[in-house]
């Protein structure tokens, strides 16, 4: 099932990337600082002791992208992502390679200026799949800050 939804988003943006290249050229200056122009995506990051990249391309009323996590003194995490926003909050599904075993994860990120913030709160694991169990209860006071930058080619 893992394997599924990391192909399915795989193929997702590599039909996307060549897609239509009018829309990138529609961004204007202020988002050329945010988002490579000719991919499309919008990237966040945290780069000091921990390094977590994410990277998203807008489809429609959802978002399709990579997300990286490079804690000190934990495992590496790597994978693909997929969900939507509510408002100014994303909620997305996180399908993920830790250590050669592939897990799922509900992500919520609450937007800010040019910042992301990880939410936490109660969470159920079932099986391989991690999800929250009250969204409602999910705090952003003390998440992971990513700030806004521009995509590498």
């Amino acid at each position: 099932m893992n394997k599924i939804i990391l192909l399915s988003a795989l193929v997702c943006l590599t039909i996307l990337s060549c897609k239509n290249e009018d829309e990138a050229k529609k961004t204007t200056k202020e988002d050329n600082h945010s988002i490579n122009s000719e991919s499309g995506f919008t990237c966040y990051s945290k780069q000091d002791r921990d390094t977590i990249v994410l990277s998203f391309r807008n489809i429609s009323d959802s978002v399709v992208g990579t997300l990286d996590y490079h804690i000190s003194q934990k495992d590496k995490n790597t994978g693909f992502f997929y969900g939507r926003f509510s408002g100014d909050t994303l909620f997305a599904e996180f399908a993920f390679e830790s250590e050669g075993m592939n897990s799922r994860r509900q992500l919520a990120f609450l937007k800010k200026d040019n910042t992301l913030v990880e939410g936490f709160g109660p969470i159920e694991e079932k099986g391989n799949r991690q999800y929250f169990t009250d969204k409602s209860q999910i705090r952003f006071d003390s998440g992971i800050e990513l700030k806004k930058t521009s995509c590498a080619n």
